[in-house]
């Protein structure tokens, strides 16, 4: 008689325990949270860091979304003893350390690691011409008109040597080259600044 009873209570035990499941799983809310995609930034830069050196500048560029057209780009700077910045986003380099630049606009921001490093002048010796190779004939004279930099800067206080292949064909004197004689030649300059010197070849041809 108790198998009978039990054999009776077993179908309704599994329809009870079935009709649970089905309502946890019906009222479970999917996760897609793995599909979403990653939220737009409202606010950014065309870098999240630079390097300059002390004396130096660069560019911040900030792009905004359409949203946030109403409001107004604010720039600042956490310490202006490293850099500064101004209303248009240009970072000047002061002194060396780390600071961190600020695009703001309406709520949301972008910001901006700057490093400034120890200023290093340059300092190389440059020497250039409108031509480096010459044709000319007998007699003629042609001037030059170097121009002697040093650390980018143009510079005056510098002197200059000459050395003439053959001198039989031209003569040089006072950045001046003379035509002699029907021929070529090489003259080898050196122009010096401070400890620092610089040569150019020029060529010549004389008809």
């Amino acid at each position: 008689m108790k198998s009978k009873r039990l054999l009776a209570i077993f179908p309704l035990v599994f329809v009870l325990f079935g009709c649970t499941i089905f309502n946890k799983n019906k009222n479970k809310t999917p996760d897609n949270s793995a599909n979403s995609e990653p939220q737009k930034a409202m606010v950014e830069l065309n870098t999240n860091s630079i390097s300059l050196s002390e004396e130096t500048s660069y560019q911040l560029e900030a792009r905004i979304d359409s949203s946030l057209s109403k409001y107004l780009l604010f720039w600042s700077i956490e310490n202006e003893n490293i850099a500064t910045i101004d209303d248009n986003g240009l970072v000047t380099a002061v002194s060396t350390g780390y600071t961190i630049c600020v695009a703001q606009c309406g709520k949301y921001q972008a910001r901006c690691v700057v490093e400034v490093t120890p200023y290093v002048p340059n300092s190389s010796l440059s020497v250039s011409f409108e031509k480096t190779s010459f044709i000319l004939n007998v007699n003629d004279t042609y001037t030059l008109n170097p121009i002697v930099k040093f650390g980018g800067s143009v510079v005056s206080e510098y002197t200059s040597s000459s050395q003439i292949s053959n001198s039989a064909v031209v003569s040089y004197s006072d950045n001046t080259i003379t035509a002699l004689s029907v021929g070529e030649c090489d003259i080898l300059l050196t122009y010096s600044y401070l400890e620092y010197s610089i040569q150019q070849l020029l060529h010549v041809v004389v008809y």
